[in-house]
């Protein structure tokens, strides 16, 4: 499986599974809407532990770089707001890693 079938594959699970785990809760205090989803962070953080990028700003960088097809509101979000809301979820993140780790470990 290549990166992107992962990283597609990752997104489905996550995107599918988020819903069941929230149960109707919302993850959001803020009235406004990022501009990326939950679901996008999650699964750019959980791939993230694959690729070996410890940095925030490396992150930021390689998705805005070679995913901006899979994330177009990434190219219109500044850094610190994508590290802090990534940073909000780290709950979701760990329990979506958690679930997600069988379909991440088949494509590596």
């Amino acid at each position: 499986m290549s990166l992107d079938d992962c990283m597609i594959a990752s997104f489905c699970l996550i995107d599918d599974t988020l819903p069941s785990i929230v149960k109707g809760k919302r993850l959001r205090s803020h009235r406004h809407r990022p501009k990326l989803a939950e679901s996008e962070v999650i699964t750019m953080e959980v791939v993230e532990a694959y690729l070996l990028i410890s940095q925030d700003r490396a992150l930021y960088e390689y998705y805005r770089r070679h995913y901006a097809h899979f994330f177009p509101a990434l190219s219109q979000l500044h850094r610190s707001s994508f590290v802090r809301q990534a940073a909000n979820w780290w709950a979701l993140k760990e329990l979506c890693w958690l679930l997600g780790l069988s379909v991440l470990k088949e494509a590596l």
